[in-house]
C-alpha cells in the first residue's frame, strides 16, 4: 500500500493523467485487498504502518488540492479573457 501512494503521489507531481489514473487504481485495489484480509488485523504493527499511510494520503490530498487550485486560476483567467465571470470547477447545474 505505501509503494501505491508514492506512486499516486509521484503521479500528481508528474501532471501525468494516465499515471495519476494508474496510481488511483492501484490504490484502489490495495484499499479493496486489506479491507478483504482479515489477518491484516492482527498484525501488531498495524497503527504504524496506518499512521504512515494516513500521512501519505494527507500529502496525495494537499497535491490534489494544489491541482485543483492551479486549475480554478487557469480557468478564471481564461473567462476573463473572454469577458465572462467566475468559472464553477464543480456546480450542481454543471457546465
Amino acid at each position: 500500500m505505501r509503494g501505491a501512494q508514492e506512486a499516486l503521489i509521484a503521479a500528481l507531481d508528474s501532471n501525468d493523467i494516465a499515471a495519476v489514473e494508474t496510481a488511483v487504481e492501484c490504490c484502489r485495489a490495495c484499499v479493496e485487498t486489506l479491507r478483504d484480509d482479515g489477518a491484516v488485523s492482527a498484525t501488531p504493527d498495524v497503527p504504524a504502518r496506518a499512521t504512515e499511510l494516513l500521512r501519505l494520503s494527507d500529502e496525495a490530498q494537499m497535491r490534489v488540492n494544489f491541482l485543483t487550485d492551479a486549475m480554478q486560476r487557469r480557468l478564471d483567467r481564461l473567462a476573463q479573457a473572454g469577458g465572462r465571470g467566475r468559472v464553477a470547477l464543480y456546480a450542481r447545474e454543471g457546465r
